[in-house]
């Protein structure tokens, strides 16, 4: 089983405790906190994963770092998971949550992947094919890929859409050797 597909519940359960409570836009920025410091702190990370700290002792760590950063509900949730052993996958969580907020507001994310850096308008171009192929709106992250030789990849959830040179090579070769 997954990481995402054990973190859908707890994801679901933070997701619908914040709608209710009108705390959506809040507990978003506080999972951001929590993301910046799995990224920039690897004893953070390195606590969080060891299975041999005391509940009480990861409460208090949990309290002593977040307590004036977080929301009340934030705090509590990560309680929650620690009580149940899960704090291991508290970025997955995260992400699930992401898509479920990204969701409930009509937004999709897409990663562009270009041989080169593309302009502002090409990527508004890719933007706006995108939000008509899907109705949503489209928040894009775009990087490069030199490999690609030329074109791009378009992911946007698990559809990944390749327009790139290498690709059209690799499936030219597959033609020719299966031929």
């Amino acid at each position: 089983m997954s990481n995402h597909s054990i973190a859908q519940p707890y994801a679901q359960a933070i997701f619908e405790m914040a709608q209710e409570q009108v705390l959506l836009d809040q507990i978003e920025s506080d999972m951001n906190v929590i993301r910046d410091l799995l990224a920039n702190c690897t004893e953070f990370e390195l606590f969080i994963e060891n299975p041999l700290v005391t509940r009480d002792a990861r409460d208090t760590i949990l309290n002593a770092v977040f307590a004036t950063h977080i929301n009340e509900l934030t705090l509590r949730f990560l309680r929650f998971v620690s009580a149940k052993n899960r704090l291991a996958i508290v970025a997955s969580i995260m992400d699930v949550l992401r898509a479920m907020i990204l969701d409930h507001r009509g937004i999709l994310e897409s990663t562009v992947v270009s041989a080169r850096p593309l302009s502002d308008a090409q990527l508004a171009d890719i933007s706006a094919k995108l939000k008509t192929k899907f109705h949503k709106e489209i928040q894009t992250t775009a990087s490069v890929d030199e490999s690609l030789i030329g074109g791009f990849r378009v992911q946007v959830g698990d559809a990944v859409y390749d327009y790139s040179v290498l690709n059209q090579l690799d499936n030219l070769k597959h033609n020719i050797i299966h031929a």
